[in-house]
């Protein structure tokens, strides 16, 4: 039952069984918490947990006599020890322990050693605390001089906001009080220029009596004869006006057609031997591609009766193409700025053009030069459009208004004010006085070319309006933004058919075939969308510019689908 240590020659020490029972409970329950803890500690492999037995009295006496060398002894003392183990004279119910002194060292050593260590990591940690508590009382130092400055700031704005929002109070009674004065003047400027008109007619009537009794009383007729002459002056018809007055200022206003339906006939689309079908729309691809300008091509415009396509650049000039060879037959520049619409004459012989200088120019294609330049907007020309009689044209601008220009006279018929910011389309319906605006707020509106109130307000849009087109019966009126919806609207009582988004990109452009079947719609993301008009389902996507689609045009025999964009170019689709 004894056997020795393997370093000293120690006896193993004995313990009860029930007693080691108790110390090994006790060990099972501590040992691995304490390991546990002093594994997280140091970072390092804790010593393995032994259980702590103190050594029983017999053993330290054979330890010690061991240690001595003293075998007689032990002989002695383990055959008398035993003997009366054996007589039941030593009782073992509750034997006697020594404390282990070696044990309890060993112990205090572990103990000093995880102690020690548990210091230097909170000396660690409290380092690492007092420098980021410095790090956060100098950032809390920066941060609230931040938070003194954005309140100053915050209040400045605030004040700001109040004394603005009250001079905009100001500023709006300050407008329409100008805007009923400004009204009332333009009222009177046209009844003026009426009167001034009548009036220089009849100094020109006056004149030419003056003339003719000067030359009566030359011929030294009698009294009667001068009477008679008188009579008949004063019946006379007034003379042609003389040319040395300026012919803009005294030439009458061109009277607009009566608000007539027109025939079916006059409505019916040219005849066309290869239709832009829905079948056709699915299966167009690009039949030629040119480069145009030097700059992005912004706008297009189709003639009414030959195969020639115009286009307006951002490089101030605009062309005349003939399509599809993409031969180039004329080149206008005038503008001072970039040119942004581009419209040619019923007849065929004049192009309109805007531009970013706030002029609108006309173009004679004949002697290619420019014949007249139209000052009246203060900011850019986004559009414009001809009347079907070619007696008129209408511009639109950024300064909010749209304009109808008399061409006879060169001068400005009526403003069309019912926008709010910038009037980015127009265009006449086919057969009719009647023109459509579409602008940045968002809003489409019909107007009469007789009358500067809108006839309708079509409301839908939540961005930007880009482009807008009646079909060519001019029941139907569509329009494409800058969040890529398209909202077709009927003309009569102002309702959407039905609006489709189109693209996540913007829509810059929309235009109807002739025959009514397909929309194409230029968009931002460098193609061109093809709809089945009636009821806005797409029908394919025509791919080939390699940046922004500005404009799209169909002319009226659907043959051909023209497009022009950022990348300069104009392709011919067929």
């Amino acid at each position: 039952t004894m056997l020795q240590e393997a370093d000293g020659g120690d006896f193993q020490r004995r313990t009860p069984h029930h007693k080691l029972a108790q110390q090994v409970s006790s060990s099972a329950d501590v040992s691995p918490a304490n390991s546990l803890n002093s594994t997280k500690r140091g970072n390092t492999l804790a010593r393995p947990a032994l259980i702590d037995a103190p050594e029983l009295a017999e053993d330290y006496v054979r330890n010690f006599l061991v240690r001595r060398g003293m075998d007689r002894t032990l002989d002695c003392f383990q055959q008398e020890w035993y003997e009366r183990v054996q007589q039941n004279l030593i009782q073992e119910v509750d034997p006697e322990m020594v404390p282990s002194v070696y044990v309890l060292n060993s112990k205090l050593e572990d103990q000093l050693h995880m102690l020690q260590i548990e210091v230097d990591q909170c000396r660690e940690a409290a380092s690492k605390a007092s420098a980021s508590q410095e790090k956060m009382k100098v950032e809390r130092e920066y941060h609230r001089l931040q938070h003194r400055r954005v309140q100053q700031e915050k209040s400045n704005i605030a004040s700001e906001m109040r004394r603005l929002q009250l001079q905009q109070a100001q500023l709006s009674q300050d407008y329409d009080t100008l805007k009923q004065k400004y009204e009332v003047l333009m009222r009177e400027k046209a009844l003026t220029r009426l009167e001034r008109d009548r009036a220089k007619t009849q100094v020109a009537g006056l004149q030419s009596t003056v003339n003719r009794l000067e030359n009566l009383t030359q011929t030294q007729q009698t009294s009667a004869t001068a009477v008679a002459a008188a009579s008949q002056v004063q019946h006379h018809t007034p003379p042609r006006v003389p040319s040395a007055l300026p012919k803009s200022q005294l030439q009458a206003n061109t009277e607009l057609p009566p608000d007539t339906a027109a025939s079916a006939a006059a409505l019916a689309p040219p005849p066309s031997s290869n239709p832009l079908t829905r079948q056709r729309a699915r299966t167009l691809a690009v039949l030629k591609a040119f480069s145009a300008h030097e700059d992005a091509v912004s706008a297009l415009a189709v003639h009414p009766k030959k195969s020639v396509l115009a286009t307006a650049s951002d490089d101030a000039s605009f062309k005349i193409w003939a399509v599809p060879t993409g031969e180039m037959l004329f080149e206008g520049k005038g503008h001072q700025d970039w040119v942004c619409c581009v419209q040619f004459h019923p007849q065929g012989s004049l192009v309109a053009t805007g531009s970013g200088d706030a002029t609108a120019k006309l173009w004679d294609l004949t002697t290619s030069k420019c014949i007249a330049t139209l000052t009246d907007h203060s900011h850019a020309v986004w559009g414009c459009s001809f009347h079907y009689t070619g007696n008129f044209l209408a511009t639109c601008s950024m300064d909010g208004t749209a304009k109808l220009w008399d061409l006879n006279t060169l001068r400005c018929r009526t403003t069309f004010r019912g926008h709010k910011d910038s009037v980015n389309c127009i265009q006449f319906q086919n057969m009719s006085n009647q023109l459509v605006t579409g602008g940045a707020d968002a809003l489409v509106i019909l107007w009469n070319a007789r009358s500067p109130l809108p006839v309708r307000t079509l409301k839908g849009h939540q961005n930007t309006v880009n482009s807008v087109c009646f079909n060519w019966p001019g029941d139907r009126i569509a329009s494409v933004d800058a969040d890529g919806m398209l909202f077709v609207w009927a003309v009569q009582t102002g309702e959407a058919l039905y609006n489709v988004r189109v693209a996540e990109t913007a829509a810059n452009s929309v235009c109807f075939d002739s025959g009514g079947a397909v929309l194409a719609v230029a968009l931002a993301n460098n193609t061109i969308a093809l709809l089945d008009a009636t009821d806005g389902t797409l029908l394919s996507e025509a791919q080939g510019h390699t940046d922004m689609v500005q404009a799209v045009a169909l002319p009226p025999t659907g043959e051909f689908l023209f497009s022009a964009g950022s990348d300069n170019t104009v392709r011919v689709w067929a």
